[in-house]
């Protein structure tokens, strides 16, 4: 994910986050009643759209690293990044971009799975079932149209430090107001 000081966007709407500060220690015990919690939860926000807001919370931040590594599995398993007569040359690289992005996901899966475990002592299971919770990030900012959105995952401090850390958000907003 491109991590940003500022307010900048492309599109009617656009989501980011900002990675910062020091972690600090995370109570999360009575935050869930079963184990292993289920990813995304509604504990926290998990639909991350045109709203206007800063979520700093942790709940809000493992549903956001939940719902990009569930679009990156999407991503590996859908026929539509193989190239296909007619593709363009840009079209072409595009794909090749995303299926190279996607191929990270069993990565990005052991780090996520790795913190939350021995960080913060939560066994999880990750779902992907809009039945049970219609969990998303807006279209410009999730992994679909934005593959590089996953740079919290880039190593183990990155991602224990976007999550436990006080100072890093999930920044909401979009270009209608003023």
């Amino acid at each position: 994910m491109k991590v940003r000081l500022d307010y900048v966007s492309n599109s009617s709407s656009s989501s980011f986050i900002v990675i910062e500060g020091e972690p600090e220690e995370v109570k999360v015990g009575d935050y869930y009643d079963w184990d292993p919690v289920i990813l995304p939860t509604e504990n926290g926000e998990h639909q991350f759209g045109w709203q206007v807001v800063d979520y700093h919370g942790f709940w809000d931040k493992v549903n956001w690293c939940a719902i990009m590594l569930n679009d990156m599995k999407q991503a590996l398993e859908s026929d539509w990044y193989v190239d296909k007569e007619g593709d363009s040359d840009w079209t072409k690289r595009q794909k090749a971009e995303m299926r190279e992005a996607a191929s990270r996901y069993d990565e990005f899966y052991k780090r996520f799975e790795y913190v939350m475990n021995k960080r913060f002592n939560i066994a999880f299971k990750l779902v992907d079932n809009e039945d049970r919770i219609f969990a998303y990030i807006d279209h410009q900012s999730g992994f679909n149209e934005r593959p590089e959105n996953t740079e919290m995952f880039e190593s183990e401090e990155t991602l224990y430090q976007f999550l436990a850390s006080p100072g890093s958000y999930i920044h909401c907003d979009n270009d209608n107001h003023e």
